[in-house]
């Protein structure tokens, strides 16, 4: 299982919230300047009068090119073989087209370039938003990770599950029909850089092989958009946490503890185990090997990883391809977040109309 514990993730949530750093700035006080030993060779200068020097991660210097129209794949190349002429292009663009950005720092690195209305609603408060409910469910927190661009919070509820008999779909001895054991499932996810919004998505874990399927049906989210922060009288400043702003995120969390609930509710379980009950008969795959290629979001290898999970499973429906894929995101997927993808790629699976199904089931 990838990933890290709960304890670890609260550790690394308590570490990141004291190492990180906000700044509002004018883009005429704001300098990208070359630097070899950053992560994207370059750095970003803060600020004229009290500057500070930040290196700039590929994630913030690839939101800073599209925010100016400079297509990531020109940012990248001039980035690795010619990051001066990228500085200027940018530093001219600044002073061209100024505006407020916020710069988010974690570890004297510049890891994001937002909007003046980006909310900053964070990791560390997300999380103490949301596990209490956990806990208080009695979940248990199948895995956790921080990525560059995300959290993700996976937990599974011990106490309910339903059994469905998959008619046709025999065990090795060929005389037991495969009985599948779902219980309900969640997957969390926040992004503090401003690489999407924070997530809550009902899931299906299923017992006998650690799947879980994530929906996009039912799922809700929250978007990172507040107020325009102002401040007439500097140039650069530092954003604190105070206060009123505590006060009124109150409220936010106390919500999002709330979508936790409404997610893990025993009428959207049913629902979905109905789904999946559904698609265990129906339009069976003709020719695994082509209707592979047909999945969208699926590289070359991974339809190679995820057939050989098809045939030696046997389950031809379009929940046996779900499993396949599911199975294959547990061991296989090349990180963290690609295992996440390739899980919401199994729940879309299952919410596929039959039409779309068959249309993938029956092609040649």
């Amino acid at each position: 299982m990838k990933g890290l514990s709960l304890t670890q993730l609260a550790e690394e949530l308590e570490r990141q919230k004291a190492a990180k750093r906000d700044f509002m700035a004018n883009t005429t006080d704001v300098r990208v300047i070359p630097n070899e030993d950053s992560p994207t060779k370059l750095s970003m200068e803060v600020g004229r009068t009290n500057s500070e020097i930040f290196p700039i991660k590929q994630h913030a210097i690839r939101q800073v090119g599209t925010r100016l129209n400079i297509p990531a794949v020109y940012v990248d190349r001039l980035a690795e073989s010619h990051p001066d002429l990228l500085a200027y292009n940018i530093n001219k663009l600044f002073e061209r087209e100024p505006e407020v950005r916020m710069v988010r720092v974690l570890d004297n690195n510049v890891r994001a370039f937002l909007s003046d209305k980006f909310r900053p609603l964070d990791n560390f408060d997300f999380a103490e938003a949301v596990l209490p409910k956990l806990v208080g469910m009695q979940a248990e927190i199948s895995s956790c990770d921080i990525t560059e661009t995300r959290m993700y919070i996976k937990a599974i509820i011990p106490g309910v599950q339903r059994e469905v008999k998959a008619e046709g779909v025999f065990f090795g001895d060929g005389g037991h029909n495969q009985i599948h054991v779902l219980k309900p499932g969640i997957c969390m996810s926040n992004s503090e850089v401003g690489a999407g919004s924070m997530t809550v998505q009902p899931g299906i874990h299923e017992v006998h092989c650690s799947n879980l399927m994530i929906f996009n049906k039912n799922a809700m989210r929250k978007y990172h958009v507040g107020r325009r922060q102002t401040n007439s009288q500097e140039e650069m400043w530092e954003i604190f946490t105070d206060k009123t702003k505590k006060q009124s995120d109150l409220a936010f969390w106390m919500q999002v503890g709330d979508l936790v609930d409404s997610a893990l509710s025993g009428t959207m379980f049913e629902g979905m185990v109905a789904d999946c009950e559904a698609k265990m008969t129906g339009t069976e795959i003709a020719k695994p090997s082509v209707a592979i290629k047909e999945l969208p979001n699926l590289s070359e290898n991974e339809q190679e990883g995820v057939l050989a999970h098809l045939i030696r499973g046997g389950d031809l429906s379009q929940f046996g391809m779900q499993a396949a894929i599911t199975r294959f995101a547990q061991d296989e997927a090349n990180s963290y977040e690609r295992q996440i993808e390739l899980e919401q790629i199994g729940g879309n699976i299952i919410e596929l109309p039959s039409t779309q199904w068959a249309a993938i089931a029956e092609a040649a």
